[in-house]
C-alpha cells in the first residue's frame, strides 16, 4: 500500500498506471469531469497522449484493442446540477464502440449518495480513498495560497485542496476490483464475463471473455 497525499501525486501515479491497464478499468465516483487533467507536479504529461481524463481514456481504447472501460457515478440531486459536467456519458464514451460504458447510478435509496472513489485495474492495482476524478481537486501538497496550475477548465482558479488516496496491489487490489464489480452490477448493469484461473504470487488472475450484452 501507498499513501497518495493529494491529487498531483494521485492523478500521476493512476494516469502511470491507466497506460499499462491490459482488459479492464473501473471507475467510481461521487463525481467526474471528461476535462480533468490527469497530471502530476509539474502540470504537464511527457507521455505524448491527451492530458484530460475524457479523451486520454479514448486514446488508451484504441492503443489496446482489448481494454474496456466502465465508469460508475451519483445520479446527482438537482441541488448539485450547475457544479456536474453537461452531458458526461457522451463525452466520455464517444466513438470507442462500446468499450467505454458510463452508468448514473439512481439505484441508491431516498436521501443517499454514491461515495465510494475507486479506481480498479486489471484486479491486480486499485486506488481507493477520498478524491474524484473531477475538476478542482488537482494540488500539490504546498497547498500554496495562489499557484498558476490551479484552474478549473474556464481558467478560473480555485483555493487550495487537500485529500488522500491509497495505491493498492495483492489481494486488496482484488477485493476491490470484486467490490467494483458488485457495484457495477446493483447499478443495473452487466459486467463482462471473466474467469478466475487461479493465483500467481498470491494474486487472482482472470481472463475475461467479451460480454454478449450491450
Amino acid at each position: 500500500m501507498t499513501v497518495l497525499n493529494d491529487a498531483a501525486a494521485f492523478f500521476a501515479a493512476l494516469r502511470q498506471a491507466l497506460l499499462e491497464a491490459q482488459e479492464q478499468v473501473y471507475i467510481i465516483g461521487w463525481d467526474i469531469h471528461s476535462a480533468t487533467r490527469l497530471v502530476g507536479a509539474s502540470g504537464r504529461a511527457d507521455d505524448g497522449l491527451p492530458e484530460q481524463l475524457g479523451p486520454l481514456l479514448r486514446a488508451l481504447i484504441r492503443r489496446r484493442p482489448t481494454l474496456r472501460i466502465d465508469i460508475l457515478v451519483w445520479d446527482f440531486v438537482s441541488f448539485y446540477a450547475s457544479e456536474r459536467e453537461w452531458n458526461s456519458a457522451a463525452k466520455f464514451t464517444a466513438e470507442t464502440s462500446g468499450r467505454v460504458r458510463f452508468c448514473l447510478d439512481c439505484t441508491l435509496p431516498f436521501g443517499s449518495a454514491q461515495h465510494q472513489k475507486m479506481v480498479c485495474i486489471d484486479g491486480s492495482l486499485a486506488f481507493v480513498g477520498g478524491l474524484d476524478l473531477t475538476i478542482r481537486r488537482w494540488d500539490t501538497s504546498d497547498h500554496r495560497a495562489e499557484h498558476p496550475l490551479r484552474r478549473d477548465p474556464e481558467g478560473k482558479p480555485y483555493p487550495p485542496f487537500h485529500d488522500v488516496q491509497c495505491m493498492v496491489d495483492g489481494d486488496a487490489a482484488a477485493w476491490l476490483f470484486d467490490l467494483a464489480e458488485e457495484r457495477w452490477r446493483a447499478s443495473g448493469q452487466q459486467a463482462h464475463h471473466r474467469r478466475r484461473l487461479g493465483t500467481c504470487g498470491g494474486r487472482p488472475m482472470y481472463r475475461w471473455r467479451p460480454s454478449t450484452c450491450r
